[in-house]
């Protein structure tokens, strides 16, 4: 998993410094069929669907406000919050150059099916533009899944194994666990486009 989150900074690293007016897509609206991003001057990045497609998972998560236990060190107890979930969304699958398959979306909190909050996918933004990928990428086939909001998990970060069903809600990446997840599960999604990474001059 550390792999596939390295490659997605390498990517960023790659054309982070000259590129500007990204376009993120917005939940709810269709896929399009290319997602253009400036890399150097007379250069682009595209994320362009291929034509073919594959199955994949959505995951969705009870959240509740994780208490420390005050018997042991380290450890969180579980308050409910009713209806508020943790949600990854899947709209899309994407082939790395290796063949390495990730899927991408968007990752929700939502109170009673009300969004309140989108993590934004790995990168930042910069001078009121946005520097980075187009959507937000987990593991496709992995137990433990991971979802960042931002660079890094800077504003926000999760964790959870699906063998347990439970794991954590960070407000960023190395801070102490903000919520409980609890019922982890994933819902299966047939069909998805399939999405590759091409740099063109056109």
């Amino acid at each position: 998993m550390m792999n596939h989150f390295l490659k997605h900074i390498l990517l960023l690293c790659l054309f982070s410094s000259n590129a500007v007016s990204a376009e993120l897509p917005v939940q709810g609206e269709p896929l399009k069929k290319i997602y253009r991003d400036t890399y150097l001057e007379g250069m682009y990045v595209e994320l362009y669907q291929t034509g073919k497609s594959t199955d994949s998972f959505s995951f969705i998560c009870n959240m509740g406000q994780a208490l420390p236990d005050t018997k042991k060190e380290g450890w969180y107890e579980n308050k409910t919050i009713p209806g508020l979930s943790l949600e990854l969304r899947a709209r899309l699958v994407k082939e790395s150059s290796d063949n390495i398959y990730s899927t991408s979306g968007f990752v929700v909190v939502t109170k009673n099916r009300e969004i309140l909050k989108t993590f934004k996918p790995l990168g930042e933004y910069i001078n009121g533009e946005w520097d980075g990928d187009f959507f937000n990428s987990w593991s496709r086939n992995g137990t433990k899944i991971e979802a960042f909001d931002g660079i890094s998990g800077k504003d926000g970060y999760v964790s959870f194994d699906l063998l347990e069903g439970m794991g954590f809600y960070y407000k960023s990446r190395y801070d102490k666990p903000r919520f409980f997840l609890s019922n982890c599960r994933r819902i299966k999604k047939k069909g998805l486009p399939i999405y590759k990474f091409r740099f063109t001059d056109k």
